[in-house]
């Protein structure tokens, strides 16, 4: 069973939390989109998606999303 659990903006980055309840040890998937589409691991055929175990906090979550946003902002300035 998936289910779509939750749903976190950061500026245009859109980030679904979903349950698996496959996944021994780490039944939440985080997926991540921008601009409304998935967003792709660099050079490689998959979305970018992180793994949580079944303990954390909404708080660590929307941390989790903010880091992530922030450091793509990091990698796209020019040097």
């Amino acid at each position: 069973m998936i289910a779509a659990i939750d749903k976190i903006k950061v500026e245009e980055y859109e980030f679904l939390l979903e349950y698996k309840n496959e996944r021994e040890g780490l039944p939440y998937v985080l997926w991540v989109f921008k601009n409304g589409e998935p967003l792709m691991q660099h050079h490689q055929p998959d979305q970018i998606n992180m793994n949580f175990p079944a303990n954390f906090s909404r708080a660590f979550l929307v941390d989790v999303c903010h880091r992530f946003v922030s450091n793509e902002q990091l990698n796209a300035c020019p040097a």
